[in-house]
């Protein structure tokens, strides 16, 4: 009654429903009072006695309703319009308790998990999206975001989360600073691992260059005093001490081979100080292929993406600039003997297996036959090929774009699989579940896909060079690298039928995961653990505008033990087209240069030691050595 009264006090129902209704709850409060005989005189005292508590609530309604009905008609304002008449008949029962309240979402690991998940799987890094995960995350307990942070999404989420930081960091030097920061301020909200690392926007010129802390020395201090001339030895110049030859190493010694995080050999205090070059006053500049539309990965790092005639884009490359690397082990027979390779020249390597979604583009538009897939996935790495498919879509792909596409060799695929690593796996063992996918912990029956991303990429930016599926190269089969060139080029034998397959797959045991693994198959054969990944070639010429970009990438990822020989140091780049025109198969490398008067500088080879320097430029034709001023061997440190 009281809320029928206050309904039509404030102008919801009008007078004759309000009294069509308060009628029948007059009537339902006491339906027996009806039935009751007037001649019957306890009954009817009884009802007497029953009538008048009810009377006085009717009259107690009438009141408020009253009351309401003269703050209705006194009030200033407008008044409301009366809402539309309801039959009886049809009008809602009114409710005679208050609404319950909202569910309460329980506050467990298991749900949190959920809506990781969900934000994970849509892939959708808005700031609303953002904020909609920080808004359900700050409102669970803290013991239920303890135990998301131990499931597997959230482990997703800081996968995902630090490969988007890192590129929107490549490209913080631009207009995308203000997206660095907000992302930066989500992992720290979520307390994602790494967010705190590199938390500082790249700029355009490079940081203040602090030297780095010497250790303390083991040896008695020397006297720094300047001696009295002897009056018997006559004086000359003070020169700088050559550096000691370091002895030469076994090859199948591991050689290190780090990436360099810098991009210039720290000066020491005691040194006399020299003219600070072009590589010293900035960063490195990657630089990218012709035809490319780059992303940046990593400050030294670049992926770029090839278009199709189509209009659409081909597969994601991460370019590398090729360096030494020993190959090999001595776990096989069939990967003995171990050799050093010296792959002197820059090419870009897909990031990401093919998937089933890049090959149907090529069997759309080459009217192929697309081969039935084990899993009902576009983004899963396409598998059931042979090697013979996998060649056919590398030359369709190479017609696409214009651009040397191809299978990488067996030499390229080790070396980018190692990416600078010198043990059995590119990383730790106890890490490998964490870098691959494979049959960790019993049968695995499928791929995994490109996104989200559930391993870490290697040191090359890489994903899945170790596990998921075993990948076809462009080698015939071995049984071992006796005679295999030492220059990253294939090694083929026209009698044979069979391939190399590298990398192991998700059905497979870590073993099958060393970077040095190898197997074969027949090159007509197909199974669902077998795919590829493409090799798109780059080529320099001398006249090239950026070779000394290229060249001062290629010098900024060596190792900096490593050797090389100067040949010439230039003023300009005249004698350069001279050089390759006259000698086009040598390794030669134009970087810039620190010395007073050049500009430029023209090395040639790679080496572990001094000593396999010193035998190279021996070794170099009698004309060009007759044009070298001297023999200058550099360590990689000093340039």
């Amino acid at each position: 009654m009281r809320q029928l009264a206050r309904e039509f006090a404030e102008g919801r129902i009008d007078r004759e429903s309000y009294r069509t209704r308060r009628a029948g709850l007059l009537d339902a409060l006491s339906p027996s009072d009806k039935a009751a005989p007037a001649s019957n005189t306890p009954a009817s005292a009884s009802a007497t006695h029953s009538i008048l508590p009810l009377a006085a609530a009717a009259g107690g309604l009438l009141l408020v309703a009253g009351a309401g009905l003269f703050l209705l008609f006194t009030a200033k304002d407008e008044p409301l319009a009366p809402a539309p008449a309801v039959p009886p008949e049809t009008q809602p029962p009114t409710p005679m308790v208050e609404s319950p309240p909202p569910p309460v979402i329980p506050e467990t690991g298991a749900a949190l998990a959920t809506v990781l998940r969900g934000f994970v799987q849509a892939g959708d890094w808005s700031k609303e999206s953002q904020e909609q995960l920080l808004q359900e995350w700050q409102s669970r307990g803290a013991q239920a975001q303890a135990e998301a942070k131990s499931s597997r999404w959230f482990r997703v989420l800081e996968t995902d989360f630090r490969s988007r930081l890192e590129e929107e960091r490549g490209l913080a030097a631009g207009s995308n600073g203000e997206i660095v920061k907000s992302l930066v301020d989500f992992g720290h909200r979520l307390e994602l691992q790494n967010t705190t690392e590199k938390n500082t926007l790249p700029s355009a010129s490079a940081p203040e260059v602090k030297s780095r802390p010497l250790p303390a020395p083991t040896e008695r201090p020397v006297n720094h005093k300047t001696p009295a001339p002897s009056p018997t030895a006559p004086s000359r110049p003070v020169t700088a001490a050559a550096p000691k030859p370091k002895a030469a190493a076994s090859t199948k010694a591991p050689i290190k081979q780090t990436l360099a995080k810098e991009s210039v050999q720290q000066k020491i205090e005691t040194q006399p100080r020299t003219p600070t070059s072009r590589k010293q006053r900035s960063s490195v500049e990657v630089p990218v292929p012709r035809g490319c539309r780059p992303r940046f990965t990593s400050p030294n790092q670049v992926q770029c993406q090839d278009s199709l005639q189509t209009g659409e884009r081909g597969p994601w490359l991460t370019v590398l600039p090729g360096g030494l690397f020993v190959m090999g082990s001595d776990s096989e027979p069939q990967e003995q003997p171990v050799h050093l390779v010296n792959i002197a020249y820059p090419f870009a390597i897909a990031t990401h297996e093919i998937s089933y979604r890049e090959y149907a583009r090529f069997c759309r538009e080459s009217g192929t036959v697309c081969p039935e897939q084990p899993w009902n996935r576009a983004d899963l790495p396409v598998v059931n090929v042979s090697w013979d498919d996998a060649q056919r879509y590398t030359t369709w792909l190479a017609k696409q774009t214009g651009k040397g596409y191809r299978l990488p060799t067996e030499a390229e695929w080790e070396y980018a699989a190692r990416a600078g690593s010198t043990g059995p796996y590119p990383v730790a063992e106890a890490d490998l579940g964490s870098y691959a996918h494979y049959a960790r912990h019993g049968g695995e029956d499928a791929p995994q896909a490109s996104k989200p991303q559930r391993t870490n990429p290697n040191a090359f930016s890489l994903f899945h060079m170790a596990g998921n599926v075993q990948e076809w190269v462009l080698d015939n089969w071995h049984d071992d690298h006796a005679g295999a060139p030492a220059d990253g080029s294939p090694h083929f034998d026209q009698s044979s039928d069979r391939r190399v397959v590298r990398g192991g797959g998700y059905n497979e045991t870590a073993g099958s995961l060393r970077s040095s693994a190898r197997s074969s198959l027949p090159q007509t054969r197909a199974n669902r653990y077998t795919g590829f990944r493409v090799v798109r070639d780059i080529y320099l010429k001398p006249d090239q505008a950026n070779l000394e970009k290229w060249g001062d990438w290629w010098l900024s990822r060596q190792d900096k033990q490593h050797y090389t020989v100067q040949l010439f140091s230039l003023k300009r780049l005249d004698r350069l087209g001279e050089l390759v025109e006259h000698h086009p198969d040598l390794p030669l490398k134009l970087v810039s240069s620190n010395e007073t008067g050049f500009n430029y500088r023209i090395l040639y080879g790679l080496f572990t030691t001094k000593s396999a320097a010193e035998n190279a430029f021996k070794a170099l034709p009698a004309s060009l050595r007759k044009q070298v001023p001297r023999l200058l061997i550099k360590e990689i440190g000093e340039l």
